[in-house]
């Protein structure tokens, strides 16, 4: 009986130490990944033989589902006998990844969403796309699942904390500034006024706190003069970035580096003088901090002194849309790695602009411009203009667009459809032309036939006509006793009384 007890005391030790191990003891070997989007009727083996190719499995754990409502919950723990063969499944994931995003729309999807089974992209079993992550430890995944989780009121307190921009730079209608304004300046305020109100009661839309929205500028304005115009203001307010700086020249240099971006929105179809395409009077300015911007706000709205004439620049804070925003930042990060040269595209170092030298980060390339011709990318790539305009907006250049070939521009395609038309039209209308006169001419042909056979047809001498097929009877001939006329019969009447 001892000796039984001393067993059994022997067989629990080994399973004592096999309890105290902790979930994720072996994380540090890279051995184990993580794998979700299992099929429900799948099991272990089947996870086992799609995975094989990669390196022998040391073993397969599928996760419980805690409802009992299915076999397991649709994810499961691989680990691998070699660390090789773990690399090599994630890295099929990631280029399957990699190709994915390519090949979907750039709007953001969940991980959460159904992935299709696509032959080349991953690993796939049961006609369903597994996706697979490296194993962490239980801290970890709690905390990327917090971390995912988008904080409650977040969003509502940052647009509450800049909605009084709202009307900064509005004129009341019963000022004397108002009065100042031209009856074409005043119904640009009215309907600036209401498209204001409508997208900020829109969740998609926030006011950006460091981008300036510019419109009724004149069209010999360009991005130099704009610059310039701020740059000297600012210079002569004494900003903070300024104040150390003893030459002029330093000053403009510092001056120069809170203007993060500065475009104007241009008509594809429209030409100057010397070439460039004309402006369309708007365009957006963004700043390094909120101050800036502000001051600037204050210097150019309504104030026609700036770049002369009778135009009073209407300035306001830019309201964005996040959709749009979210999608270039998704643009950007695919392809950043080709402006970057490998760097890591979440860094925080500024992007030269191949074009105009303005830096731009992840979070400031390519925003949606408020308004008419916002953010949509036409005309020629390699068309900057001969002013230096900062390439935004209609027609002009982003860092992750390839540059466009001549003749692919929007316009001339445009055009060209254009000339198509007409000349299809004008094909047409020749078509039925010819075909009008050609009718003309048959019936000016049986008109004139028709002439010739009754002036040929022989004319009757009779005085009586043949009695025909309808029965009329022709005139009878008067004879000598018959009474000619009406008179005659009046005559002997008057002569019997």
């Amino acid at each position: 009986g001892e000796d039984k007890d001393e067993e059994e005391e022997e067989e629990a030790k080994p399973k004592e130490k096999k309890d105290l191990r902790k979930p994720g003891f072996d994380l540090e070997e890279k051995r184990t990944v993580f794998v979700r989007n299992v099929p429900f009727d799948a099991t272990a083996e089947d996870l086992k033989e799609a995975l094989q190719k990669f390196g022998k499995v040391a073993t397969v754990k599928l996760v419980a589902d805690p409802k009992g409502l299915n076999n397991h919950r649709g994810s499961a723990f691989v680990k691998f006998v070699d660390a090789d063969g773990a690399a090599a499944a994630l890295a099929v994931e990631a280029e399957a990844e990699k190709k994915l995003k390519e090949l979907s729309a750039v709007v953001r999807k969940s991980d959460k969403r159904e992935l299709p089974a696509v032959e080349g992209f991953g690993i796939s079993l049961k006609g369903r796309r597994l996706v697979l992550k490296p194993a962490v430890s239980t801290k970890e995944a709690t905390e990327l699942t917090q971390e995912k989780k988008p904080k409650k009121g977040v969003a509502s307190q940052e647009k509450a904390k800049w909605k009084y921009l709202l009307t900064i730079g509005d004129i009341s209608e019963n000022s004397e500034k108002w009065e100042r304004l031209s009856k074409s300046e005043q119904l640009q305020r009215k309907a600036s006024a209401k498209e204001r109100k409508w997208r900020i009661g829109n969740a998609n839309f926030v006011i950006h706190p460091m981008r300036l929205s510019i419109r009724n500028l004149p069209t010999s304005v360009d991005v130099t003069k704009l610059r310039g115009a701020i740059v000297r203001h600012l210079c002569e307010e004494g900003v903070e970035a300024a104040k150390d700086k003893v030459r002029k020249k330093d000053k403009q240099m510092a001056v120069q580096k809170l203007i993060v971006k500065a475009s104007l929105v241009r008509n594809p179809e429209r030409r100057e003088a010397d070439g460039t395409r004309r402006s369309r009077g708007f365009g957006f300015m963004e700043f390094k901090d909120h101050d800036t911007a502000l001051k600037v706000l204050d210097y150019l709205n309504d104030n026609p002194k700036v770049f002369g004439g009778s135009r009073r620049p209407i300035v306001q804070f830019a309201i964005e849309d996040k959709r749009k925003l979210r999608m270039q930042q998704e643009l950007y990060q695919k392809h950043a790695h080709k402006l970057l040269n490998g760097k890591d595209p979440k860094s925080k170092e500024p992007l030269q602009d191949l074009k105009g030298g303005a830096a731009h980060t992840s979070a400031e390339t390519g925003k949606q411009d408020e308004g008419k011709g916002g953010g949509k990318g036409e005309g020629k790539g390699d068309d900057k203009g001969k002013d230096g305009d900062a390439a935004v907006g209609r027609g002009d250049w982003h860092p992750w667009k390839r540059k466009k070939k001549q003749g692919e521009s929007r316009g001339r395609r445009q055009r060209e459809k254009r000339r198509q038309q007409k000349a299809a039209a004008a094909e047409k209308e020749k078509a039925r032309a010819a075909s009008r006169a050609q009718k003309a001419e048959v019936d000016a042909r049986k008109k004139a036939e028709e002439r010739l056979n009754k002036s040929l047809r022989p004319k009757s001498k009779n005085t009586i006509p043949d009695a025909d097929a309808s029965g009329k009877k022709g005139k009878r001939a008067r004879q000598e006793w018959d009474i000619a006329d009406d008179f005659e019969l009046k005559a002997m009447e008057k002569f019997r009384r």
